[in-house]
């Protein structure tokens, strides 16, 4: 059996819908994925289901749409991936970059709606924005 690493909880958000694209592709204009579904969300990451095989590693820019309406831009990184029960879903495992003021962080707007989350505790803003970035 493998052991869960996560040291923060994961809430799901029913209704919640999902679309992403690769960063850094090397096509010019690339499309958002159809919606798909949000498993789970975290102060550093979420989970969703995909139609296709990506690949750890891989950043992504993830378009997230709350049932309230509400729309979120997040870029991430693709942590792990595993066959969904035997159909041809994939679930997909996204660690969130950090929030701040620098072009490469996540809004801090965002960052304000994702805190307001029931149950959820979001990582806090970078106060250093000097620091390298990955």
């Amino acid at each position: 059996m493998e052991m869960d690493r996560r040291f923060f909880t994961r809430i799901e958000v029913p209704g919640t819908k999902i679309q992403y694209k690769k960063v850094g592709s090397t096509k010019l204009f690339t499309a958002l994925s159809k919606p798909g579904e949000l498993k789970n969300i975290s102060k550093s990451g979420l989970a969703f289901f995909a139609m296709e095989q990506l690949q750890s590693g891989d950043r992504l820019l993830l378009k997230v749409q709350f049932p309230d309406g509400k729309k979120l831009r997040l870029l991430g990184r693709i942590r792990w991936q595993d066959e969904y029960d035997d159909t041809e879903k994939f679930e997909v495992g996204v660690q969130f970059a950090p929030f701040g003021t620098r072009s490469e962080y996540n809004s801090l707007k965002d960052w304000d709606y994702l805190k307001s989350l029931k149950g959820l505790d979001i990582i806090k803003p970078q106060e250093d924005d000097t620091r390298q970035s990955e």
